[in-house]
């Protein structure tokens, strides 16, 4: 595993002295960037790693239009600002907390590949933020599942909204007995796979909504207040 030190110049993923193994990270790494020395992680190269840990309100940047991160296995991403693109492999399982705030930067996406999971994991006083036009794709076989109270907010900045499109599954589950909520804040639902609301579950669009086909399911409620 590789750790973030911040030993070296303080903000360059390609310096090793930054490492917690001398050198910068390289595929199929366990990646951790959590202590909070530099604000900035930059010039991050996309490649395959095994896990990518992201916390202490750190910022992890490349270049807009760079190659994406594949993680393989997890990704945990508590706090901080992701300028960087992710590709969830199939397999992996990528859970975002709700420890402080985190922002995907703008011109950025998340792909979760057929087999793969993202969990938002009642994350309610620390929504997630997403800049336009930057999308969260859940491909067919995908799933996204949305545990407790979480929502999704869009920072606007020029003209299309940031897009949730789901191909896959959006799934809702309860917290701790609670009836779960996913409130998706002036995004964009493209919507051609399955949302399954649970047990009463409330799955609330505040955004344009796209219908391409796809299935409503559970006992819960889909609200659309665009």
């Amino acid at each position: 595993s590789d750790e973030w030190t911040g030993n070296g110049d303080g903000h360059s993923w390609g310096d090793g002295l930054n490492w917690s193994t001398q050198h910068a990270p390289q595929p199929g790494d366990d990646v951790t960037v959590s202590l909070p020395r530099g604000a900035r992680v930059s010039g991050a190269a996309g490649m395959k790693l095994d896990s990518l840990t992201l916390g202490a309100k750190k910022s992890l940047s490349s270049a807009t239009g760079a190659t994406p991160f594949t993680i393989t296995n997890t990704l945990t991403w508590n706090s901080g600002e992701m300028d960087v693109s992710l590709d969830l492999a199939p397999g992996a399982v990528g859970t975002i907390g709700d420890q402080d705030k985190k922002t995907l930067g703008q011109n950025f996406k998340i792909e979760v590949h057929s087999g793969a999971t993202l969990r938002l994991a009642n994350v309610v006083n620390h929504p997630l933020v997403i800049w336009d036009p930057d999308t969260i794709t859940i491909d067919k076989g995908a799933t996204l599942d949305a545990i407790g109270t979480d929502e999704l907010s869009f920072i606007a900045c020029c003209v299309n909204p940031a897009t949730i499109v789901n191909k896959g599954k959006i799934v809702l589950s309860k917290y701790m007995g609670a009836t779960a909520r996913l409130d998706l804040n002036a995004i964009a639902l493209n919507q051609s796979g399955t949302v399954d609301t649970g047990h009463a579950g409330v799955a609330d669009m505040r955004g344009p909504v796209s219908v391409n086909g796809g299935t409503v399911k559970g006992s819960g409620r889909l609200i659309i207040d665009t």
